[in-house]
């Protein structure tokens, strides 16, 4: 099945996953060169927004297709692994999910699991149309809530050389027993997603809630002390400039529950874990 496949699940630490702010964006000059190139792709009949990056004076060079985790865009930090990537020797295609940064699609930040599967299958079909890269070596690469969609893809595709799964989600299951372990949180996180849901039923609109937010203040899905921190850390922006993107339809305290990749073990015990 999957036995000449990898299956790469990293657990790297803040120095390394993030780097220091002052060089966020940049990495050393390597050889080769690279060219970034702005991609569409269609998903369901909607048009996704994406990046190819092609490194000089390599013929045909395998690809990496990569996406970001819960809420992400592609401009958030993955420029940074894709260039590292791409300095190696490797083409790298990196897409926003549908309903996200200059993705079509509504509501707008819309985290839907099924969604995302789809995406991702849409973006596989897309990379095997590539002339300039070798569809015969496919790795994915996502960290994250895209870390297990990685793996989910994966083991539905049979043409998939490679899997990187970056500090992946497992199981929404646990997720939401952690909630209930925070009475408090449980009923704001409820009160929340009914609000959305009946908004979605009965109004051409939907109700948000902030992906990241701080203890004691306006409702977020991540709102541990280190929660907002860490993020604008890992992004190297300022809470402000975050502001405008931090915001997804509430229902996914409800469907966050139904996604448990963790079911999947049985198929990455196939992999070689390195």
């Amino acid at each position: 099945m999957f036995s000449s496949r990898f299956v790469m699940a990293l657990m790297l630490p803040d120095s390394l996953a993030l780097g220091e702010k002052a060089s966020y964006g940049k990495v050393p000059d390597i050889s080769p060169p690279f060219t970034r190139i702005d991609q569409t792709f269609t998903s369901q009949g909607l048009k996704c927004g994406a990046w190819l990056y092609l490194p000089e004076g390599v013929k045909k060079p395998p690809v990496v297709v990569m996406a970001h985790g819960f809420g992400g865009q592609r401009w958030m930090r993955l420029p940074a692994y894709a260039e590292r990537f791409a300095q190696r020797g490797m083409a790298v295609f990196v897409f926003d999910y549908r309903c996200f940064n200059d993705s079509e699609g509504q509501p707008r930040n819309y985290i839907n699991t099924k969604r995302h599967l789809q995406d991702w299958k849409a973006a596989l079909a897309y990379v095997r149309t590539l002339d300039e890269v070798d569809t015969r070596r496919i790795a994915l690469w996502g960290t994250s809530f895209s870390g297990e969609h990685v793996i989910r893809t994966a083991a539905d595709d049979k043409g998939i050389k490679a899997v990187v799964a970056q500090v992946p989600f497992t199981d929404g299951i646990t997720t939401n027993l952690n909630y209930v372990s925070q009475p408090l949180f449980a009923c704001k996180a409820l009160y929340h997603g009914l609000a959305d849901v009946i908004a979605a039923a009965f109004t051409r609109h939907r109700y948000n809630v902030q992906i990241a937010g701080k203890p004691g203040e306006a409702f977020g899905m991540m709102s541990t002390p280190d929660a907002m921190p860490g993020l604008l850390k890992l992004l190297g922006i300022t809470e402000k400039e975050w502001s405008p993107h931090n915001y997804c339809p509430a229902n996914i305290v409800f469907t966050l529950g139904l996604y448990r990749p963790i079911t999947l073990l049985s198929y990455a015990l196939n992999f070689s874990f390195l």
